[in-house]
């Protein structure tokens, strides 16, 4: 978000969006629900946006008993 032209609100949807979708969203898509004229600005954030998702992951590690769906998981040694 440091230095974007593009506006706060227009970051924050683009993770909701993203977030919410289950299948995933392609830019194209996302360029067509924020109604922005250009596509390569939004390519972009949804780049930049993956890539802090993607570290985010790789600090938290899943452990002990997990309830998903009804369903209960434990680690196996």
């Amino acid at each position: 978000m440091e230095a974007s032209n593009l506006p706060i609100r227009m970051w924050y949807l683009a993770m909701a969006f993203m977030s919410f979708s289950k299948k995933g969203i392609s830019a194209k898509e996302l360029q067509r629900q924020l109604r922005h004229k250009y596509y390569e600005p939004i390519w972009l954030m949804m780049h930049k946006l993956r890539k802090a998702m993607g570290q985010r992951d790789d600090k938290y590690n899943l452990e002990g008993m997990l309830e998903f769906d009804e369903g209960y998981f434990e680690k196996a040694t």
